[in-house]
């Protein structure tokens, strides 16, 4: 049976008139006299789910069912039901059907049974009652109460009467239950509530009542009913698990001891013996540590002595005991008691307790990585330290690792006169060491860790059974010791052991110490590093094979140990470096000895020099091996970063302080930054502050652009005028004289120049395309530089300008000194110098590069003005007895006596030879030309594939047929007049047409990038703020206003301000005040 109550048809969202669409079903003559609304399926949407649950609702009964509904929206489907016979009316005073019978108490006892499975407690308890059944009546309200109490939060005020009030109930359940098995089950749920609240005395008596008395005794010694426990135990012992009953007699034993009842406590001993316990847990331990001697139990003897701290003595014990773990134990009591003494930054003096130990040391631990450490520490074994502690990085020991690294390389061996092997693996130590450190920085919970607490000698403050430490104990010997000290007085907690310091403080003061310390170390580094030889190679002793400067800090060797090999080991080194030094960890409000941005101009001036040597017998970029550096993929972002932050803090400003060396570091900085980062240098080059700023020798007059700007524009090529900006930013550097630069970075900035003429002279005349390539004769470095670079068109002829402009550098550079000896400054720097201070072979070095710059550019332009235009540069040179390095270019009268210059120069090296390009295959017959190494290839790709160089497993020296003896000539006469006479030619060439030069786009537009919306709408914001500021100072209200406070003072009584000095009171101080 079911009644439905339909009276909800009142809220119903469609109206009568839209219920009578229902009628629709009827047929004709059954809906005869009826007005029905035509069906639409939108209006009478609400009338379709309406009736959906309808359905539902009529399918659910049985037998029968009642509907109830007075409302007028339900006439028109009880129009329908009768019309179909369906329902049957039954009006007031209609005789109800009788469809129901009395439930018997069976029926009531099943009903409540199936409501309790259903967790209906008060349904259930409901029918039970019915049924005459009062101890399920009971059990069912009381697991209704308990339902009840878990409702509630535990910080109601109602929470605890409800949880009792449901314990109760079933303990009244139990009470009344005939039943063992449900009486028991009864009173362990009444447990179980008073548990809920941690009400255990309680709960242990329901448990005993439920003989459950494992839990019973558990719970009487949680809340302290000791007497009680030991009751349950002693009369139901053989029900108890022995595991729970033999962890509460001790506590109770404990307990007992504690409240000075020790005739109770020994009556709990099985025998004598035990009365050590009861020593140990009275605190009596200078007796019960005799007592275990003489009774010769060494082992635990030990372990009292060393638990005392009494290292020595339990080592001692140790030593006679027989037994087979002593020597672990005196192993670990030695090792712990050790790195008390040798905690990171604390190495003790030579201490009697110290020595003792370590005397002890071979006896119990001999072979034990921990004991060699600590031996090496305290001899200073710098090597043995550096292998324990790469050891121990391979093996996961992070603890043991940083204090062997820290103690190698806080003190390390002298480098200066090592070679880069070495150097190398020292710096690869520091690199494990440096990653050692920066993992425990950010370590979260490194003050937990136990590895931690030994390696910087703190410990955890004893807490409360079962929490976790919130406070530790630090050393006073810890390094960490006077960092704690530096916090808030008020706070400080001094115990025996040291001072007590909270978890997050001592965590914040880890990281800040060992920062501190890391930066430090890189410190010393920086500093240890400048001095390191092996990194810095004399060029005079390796071109002439000995170095006249009697205090010369480069390193001497000898020429046919400079290979390729050795060179990308000089470059890794200062990879190396480079990539500690930017792990300088940056700590707030803390001055340190050394600057950041000093350290990169340093080590990017450093690694330029040795990516770009001041002579070519030492290597070149392009021929440096990028596999052999392991450290390079990481490095590379560094190396990105460093340059961008270079570029941005080039200042110009002020002129005489920083033009020294400003123009060497855009040209070093710049070049490194578009080998490196080309895509990226592109875009910050715009924003640097040097591209567009400048003012005297670094402006062009012609153009009013600086200097740096068009040598930027090269750089980025992307302009089709890029060469004009290049070959003009040397053609001034050459003309002022007062613009310093650095000569080596102006040397390969030539260099890359004049690969950058030839490669777009070639491409001019064929195209981009194989043909471009064929005839090229360069250095083997030279050909993969133009390989890798590609530009838009330019004129061709921009070489004459750039021959024109080593023309003049050469001018200078050959007249340094004048024909009694005396020297000319220029503004060429070579090492930090004036180059007319330096020795005579460096400076033949210099014009010797520049002639093969110029020489090449016309060995490979087919032009005959070009090429007379450099053998009048060369008749220029005053010296009647050349430098052997470019006698033969100063001395050549035609040019084909040039081209076998070139072609025997002594700048050429096995690595390093003088290439020609050649299209096609091997046997194409090509006469072979002396000094020339022929590449043969069919397309661009087989070239690079062909240039790609590779280092031999065994490497090929470098060597020299210079004369080291050679002695420095000084010109008689500096005015030489030059020979106008044309010279032959070598082979027919054709003349080239000159096109009028058009000046280079500023750098803005040349890079093709512009400004963001975020980056103006910046500027914008800045410059507001700018003009605010200088209208506020600017503003004459500014001074008034000091100027009445002025007059003010000087008028009150008792300021009698003398005339010559009301003056200045009143007339400059104001100005000075706004």
């Amino acid at each position: 049976m079911k009644v439905k109550d339909w009276s909800s048809m009142i809220d119903s969202t469609a109206s009568a008139n839209d219920w009578r669409v229902v009628l629709n079903a009827l047929s004709q003559s059954e809906r005869a006299g009826m007005s029905v609304p035509r069906f639409e399926e939108l209006r009478h949407a609400a009338i379709q789910t309406e009736l959906k649950f309808l359905y539902v609702g009529l399918t659910r009964a049985r037998k029968h069912i009642w509907i109830w509904d007075s409302s007028e929206k339900a006439h028109a489907m009880q129009t329908f039901w009768l019309r179909r016979s369906l329902i049957t009316l039954c009006g007031p005073n209609d005789p109800i059907p009788q469809i129901a019978v009395e439930s018997t108490a069976a029926d009531w006892a099943k009903s409540g049974r199936l409501l309790f499975q259903k967790r209906l407690y008060i349904q259930s308890a409901f029918c039970f009652e019915k049924a005459g059944m009062d101890v399920e009546t009971a059990i069912a309200l009381a697991y209704q109460r308990r339902v009840e109490a878990r409702k509630i939060a535990s910080t109601h005020s109602s929470y605890l009467p409800a949880w009792k009030l449901a314990a109760s109930s079933f303990r009244q359940a139990a009470a009344i239950s005939l039943k063992p098995d449900e009486k028991k089950g009864l009173f362990s749920r009444a447990a179980e509530c008073f548990l809920e609240i941690s009400d255990h005395r309680e709960a242990a008596k329901s448990f005993d009542d439920a003989a459950d008395y494992t839990n019973a005794a558990t719970h009487y010694r949680k809340a302290g009913c000791f007497d009680d426990a030991l009751r349950v135990i002693q009369r139901h012992r053989s029900e108890i698990n022995p595991t729970v009953a033999e962890r509460i007699i001790r506590v109770v034993k404990l307990a007992y001891t504690k409240s000075y009842k020790f005739r109770e406590a020994e009556k709990l001993f099985e025998d004598p013996e035990e009365y050590l316990d009861f020593l140990e847990d009275l605190g009596l331990d200078d007796l019960r540590l005799q007592v275990l001697e003489n009774m010769q139990r060494f082992d635990e003897a030990a372990s009292l002595a060393i638990s005392r701290g009494e290292i020595v003595k339990g080592i001692d014990l140790c030593l006679r005991s027989t037994s087979s773990d002593s020597k672990g134990t005196a192993r670990k009591a030695l090792v712990d008691a050790l790195w008390t003494k040798f905690s990171l930054g604390n190495t003790p003096p030579a201490q009697t307790e110290t020595e003792e130990l370590m005397k002890r040391a071979p006896l119990v631990a001999e072979g034990h990585s921990e004991i060699e450490m600590f031996s090496a520490i305290q001899a200073k074994q710098v090597l043995t330290l550096t292998n324990l502690g790469r050891r121990f990085v391979d093996g996961g020991n992070l603890t043991q690792a940083l204090l062997a690294l820290d103690c190698a390389l806080r003190n390390p061996p002298p480098l200066k006169a090592e070679n880069l092997d070495k150097v190398i693996r020292f710096l690869e130590g520091y690199q494990v060491y440096g990653q050692q450190v920066r993992s425990l920085i950010r370590l979260q919970d490194s003050v937990q860790k136990p590895g931690i607490q030994k390696l910087l000698n703190f410990k955890p403050l004893p807490s409360v059974l079962g929490e976790e430490p919130h406070e530790y104990v630090v050393a006073p010997s810890s390094i960490l010791y006077s960092y704690v000290l530096q916090s808030d007085a008020n706070k400080r907690n001094f115990t025996a052991d040291g001072l007590v310091t909270p978890q997050e403080e001592l965590r914040h003061v880890i990281q800040h110490c060992l920062s501190y310390r890391y930066n430090q170390s890189l410190g010393q580094l920086h500093s240890l590093a400048i001095d390191i030889q092996a990194l810095h190679p004399c060029t005079l002793f390796t071109m002439f094979g000995e170095c006249h400067r009697p205090r010369c800090s480069q390193q001497h060797a000898d020429a046919k140990e400079i290979t390729i090999e050795g060179f990308t080991k000089r470059v890794r080194a200062h990879i190396q470096i480079i990539m500690l030094l930017d792990g300088m960890i940056p700590l707030p409000n803390l001055m340190e000895s050394w600057n950041k941005r000093n350290l990169q101009r340093i080590w990017l001036d450093r690694l330029f020099t040795a990516l770009h040597p001041h002579t070519p017998m030492l290597g070149s970029l392009p021929l440096l091996d990028i596999s052999a550096i392991p450290e390079f993929p990481a490095a590379l972002p560094v190396l990105k970063s460093w340059l961008e932050e270079r570029m941005f803090t080039l200042n110009p400003y002020p002129l005489e302080k920083w033009l020294r060396s400003y123009m060497g570091g855009v040209i070093s900085a710049s070049l490194m930054a578009f080998t490196f980062d080309q895509a990226n240098a592109r875009n910050y080059a715009r924003k640097a502050r040097c591209s567009w700023s400048g003012q005297g020798p670094l402006i062009r007059r012609t153009s009013q652009r600086t200097v740096v700007e068009d040598c930027l524009v090269w750089l980025s090529s992307q302009d089709n005028y890029s060469l004009t900006a290049g070959v003009l930013s040397l053609k001034h550097i050459a003309n002022t004289a007062t613009l310093p630069v650095d000569i080596n970075a102006l040397i390969h900035y030539t260099e890359r120049l004049t690969t950058h003429l030839i490669f777009n002279y070639k491409t001019n005349r064929h195209g981009n395309t194989t043909m471009s390539l064929g005839n090229i004769t360069l250095p083997r470095s030279w050909i993969m530089y133009g390989l890798s670079q590609s530009s838009p068109l330019d004129n061709p002829q921009r070489s004459m300008i750039l021959v024109d402009a080593v023309g003049d550098l050469l001018d200078i550079l050959w007249r340094l000194r004048d024909a009694s000896g005396n020297r000319r400054e220029s503004n060429f720097i070579y090492e930090e110098v004036d180059l007319s201070l330096v020795h005579y072979n460096l400076r033949s070095l210099v014009v010797a590069r520049f002639c093969r710059a110029i020489t090449l550019l016309g060995y490979n332009i087919t032009s005959p003005g070009l090429r007379s235009k450099i053998l009048y540069i060369f008749r220029r040179c005053p010296d009647q007895k050349p430098h052997e390095l470019y006698a033969e270019f100063i001395q050549a009268r035609y040019w084909d006596q040039l081209a076998r210059a070139i072609r025997r120069t002594k700048l050429d090296t096995p690595n390093d030879e003088l290439c020609q390009l050649v299209i096609g295959s091997e046997n194409s017959g090509l006469k072979a030309v002396p000094g020339v190494s022929p590449v043969f290839f069919n397309s661009k790709e087989e070239l690079i594939r062909k240039m790609r160089f590779e280092i031999s497993p065994v490497p090929k020296p470098i060597t020299t047929t210079l004369d080291p003896t050679a002695k420095e000539f000084i010109p008689a006469s500096l005015m030489a007049q030059p020979n106008n006479t044309a010279p032959g030619e070598e082979e027919a060439i054709e003349e080239e047409t000159i096109e009028p030069l058009q000046e280079p786009e500023p750098i803005r537009e040349a890079l093709g990038v512009k400004s963001s919306e975020a980056e103006i709408a910046a500027a914008n914001h800045i410059y507001t703020l700018y003009r605010a500021r200088a209208e506020h100072r600017r503003s004459p209200k500014l001074g008034n206003h000091f100027f009445d406070r002025c007059l003010e003072e000087s008028k009150k009584d008792g300021h009698k301000i003398e005339p010559k000095y009301l003056k200045y009171f009143l007339g400059p101080l104001p100005h000075l005040l706004a």
